[in-house]
């Protein structure tokens, strides 16, 4: 569907937070950071910055910019205005 989407994401980091972004079809579309949960499984959910698709089929990645933390899950909203 045509619409412009965040991805929230349940993450979790001891001591440093982390960061990631989020390819489509290889190309970088938005990316996510987030504090330090002051444990591995202190999950806490992060949300990216918005990206537009249209009607098509597509192939997503996340690609760490930082190390130590942990995802739980992510799921995709539509950003409704």
């Amino acid at each position: 569907k045509a619409a412009t989407y965040t991805i929230t994401a349940r993450v979790a980091s001891q001591d440093d937070g982390g960061s990631f972004d989020i390819l489509v079809d290889d190309i970088k579309q938005a990316d996510i950071s987030f504090n330090a949960t002051g444990w591995w499984q202190n999950w806490i959910d992060a949300t990216s910055t918005s990206f537009t698709l249209t009607p098509g089929t597509y192939t997503f990645k996340i690609q760490a910019t930082s190390a130590s933390w942990n995802i739980n899950y992510f799921e995709f909203n539509e950003v409704t205005e």
